[in-house]
């Protein structure tokens, strides 16, 4: 028997749904209602339902390069057993940190890490090289986004429920 916990069924409606919130997370219940079709009253009790589950939270889409970030990456980090807890711990903990993933195939975790600058990412990997002990760091700097959060968001299935 397997630990997975089985996946729900989704229906049209909540396919509508959750494409019409990724394309505009701050539209009003009548909106959404118009958008989809769907009435306002099912649209509240839906969202109702997936709150705290299959909706984790409502956030912003940031332009990091407005906010000063210049520099973003992605980095592919080997750890020595010993050192994962810190390693993790530590990423964290920073700010420069916006995502963290625990993968696998010769690599033990993956982050997407922005810096104001070339020298403030080195000093960064400089870091995790001297005081953590990483024993591998593969940087990917990323030149241009060309798609960021898209799962949903053109979904042909979240046409109106009919």
């Amino acid at each position: 028997m397997t630990k997975r916990k089985a996946t729900r069924e989704l229906k049209n409606t909540d396919l509508a749904l959750f494409h019409t919130l990724r394309n505009d997370g701050r539209m009003s219940l009548s909106d959404i209602s118009r958008a989809t079709r769907i009435p306002v009253s099912t649209v509240y009790e839906r969202l109702r339902q997936f709150s705290g589950g299959i909706i984790q939270k409502y956030t912003v889409l940031l332009d990091f390069r407005k906010l000063g970030y210049m520099t973003r990456m992605h980095l592919l980090l080997r750890v020595k057993g010993e050192n994962k807890a810190d390693v993790m711990n530590f990423l964290l903990n920073q700010l420069q940190v916006n995502n963290a993933y625990h993968i696998n195939n010769g690599f033990d975790i993956s982050c997407d890490v922005l810096f104001h600058d070339m020298y403030e990412a080195d000093a960064f990997l400089k870091r995790l090289e001297d005081e953590f002990h990483v024993s591998k760091v593969q940087p990917f700097y990323i030149l241009e986004e060309i798609k960021r959060e898209g799962f949903f968001m053109n979904t042909v299935a979240a046409a109106t429920a009919g």
